[in-house]
């Protein structure tokens, strides 16, 4: 208890690094997804959990209650926020809904794979009396194999399943195109849980949510983030998916890519764009993101992601000196950020330099790798060759 009533809480520590989930409802992943949403969901609630204790705490302090008489006004906290030791029925309800939500997934999934063959899938409900009269109007109803709108499961604990149809048996039952759903049908399905795109509705929750969050709890939600991996291919068709992006750059035979936001910061474009495309020769993938979140702070501008798909935020650094770069990776550790992109625009020995990057390197702990550009050549710096004293034999082999 006394853990939970000294958290130290901040929304001042998140800095407009929106989260964007590297994954999407359907691909092979799609069971990290529900670990994720639970694991982070899980946070959530013990941070609302810690404010609604310091809240009671602070009104019993005010009102003169006894330690036992908090006690017992306590206990009731758990009751408001939703949270008690699990019983059956609960923990039935949990399973039945992440399972269900991972199983649609996997069926969406494999829909897609074949889905020259099968171009229609159909709503069917249990056709009994749990099914929710919202989920009754889609009964029968046809839809493209492509449409995830409405593939069930579209709410908690929802039954409904997608029965996919092949060419022949579209042509046998006369399905020459999909059912509309009307703008009646759209108004009474608005506030199912899980109509459309499941990711992002979650994404957009989570975003929402991280501004409330002290920095422990924020980087306990980035780590799981980042532990979500695809191989390229499926983060570029991620990005291509999401409608948002458009993709400057793919080598079809590493894969490496590069996306710019619809959004991205015209300002700086040409910048990041150079930097980018050194990035690229050099084996990452790099996203140039969305200027400004929607709380109007600007965002990293680089997501950089290696040959495995691992994925992290970054931020292009243009340092005017030596001192500067000491000074740029402090601006990064303050964006919680781990990888750094440094453009030397400035005229100085590698000596120099590496003595700056080493400087850098043992203050910030948090900085774990940094990335030289120097006009058209680019060359990555580690903690590890940090820790060997090797960064300047680094620089002086790949900065020739």
């Amino acid at each position: 208890m006394v853990a939970l009533t000294s958290t130290s809480r901040s929304s001042t520590t998140f800095e407009g690094d929106t989260i964007n989930l590297p994954i999407s409802f359907g691909n092979k992943d799609a069971a990290a997804f529900h670990r994720l949403k639970s694991m982070t969901s899980a946070i959530i609630k013990d941070a609302e959990l810690a404010d609604a204790i310091k809240e009671s705490l602070a009104q019993a302090l005010e009102t003169g209650q006894s330690l036992a008489e908090w006690k017992k006004e306590a206990g009731t906290v758990f009751d408001k926020l939703g949270i008690s030791r699990l019983n059956s029925w609960q923990a039935e309800f949990i399973y039945r809904n992440e399972s269900g939500l991972a199983y649609g997934a996997g069926k969406w999934a494999k829909l897609q794979e074949v889905k020259s063959q099968f171009p229609y899938w159909r709503f069917s409900t249990m056709k009994d009396h749990r099914v929710r009269p919202t989920h009754r109007l889609l009964e029968g109803k046809i839809f493209a194999s492509d449409n995830k709108q409405f593939f069930p499961p579209i709410g908690w604990l929802c039954r409904c399943v997608a029965i996919p149809i092949s060419r022949r048996q579209a042509g046998d039952l006369g399905i020459t195109k999909p059912d509309t759903v009307t703008p009646e049908m759209q108004a009474e399905l608005k506030n199912a849980e899980f109509v459309g795109e499941k990711v992002g509705l979650f994404e957009d929750w989570l975003n929402e949510k991280m501004t409330t969050l002290d920095l422990p709890r924020q980087e306990m939600i980035k780590a799981a983030v980042a532990d979500i991996q695809l191989d390229i291919s499926e983060s570029r068709a991620a990005y291509i998916a999401s409608g948002k992006f458009t993709e400057v750059a793919n080598n079809k035979e590493t894969g490496a890519f590069i996306f710019r936001h619809l959004n991205a910061d015209k300002v700086d474009l040409k910048a990041n764009l150079k930097a980018a495309e050194q990035l690229y020769e050099i084996g990452w993938s790099v996203v140039i993101n969305k200027h400004s979140s929607e709380y109007k702070k600007k965002n990293p501008e680089f997501t950089i992601i290696d040959a495995q798909g691992r994925r992290w935020l970054s931020d292009l650094k243009t340092p005017q000196s030596v001192n500067g770069i000491k000074t740029a990776l402090k601006a990064a550790r303050n964006q919680n950020l781990t990888h750094v992109v440094i453009d030397i625009t400035f005229d100085d020995t590698l000596d120099a330099i590496a003595n700056g990057i080493d400087a850098a390197f043992q203050k910030y702990e948090l900085i774990n790798r940094v990335i030289i550009l120097q006009g058209r050549n680019a060359v990555e710096i580690s903690r590890e060759q940090f820790a060997k004293g090797k960064v300047l034999e680094v620089l002086t082999e790949r900065l020739k």
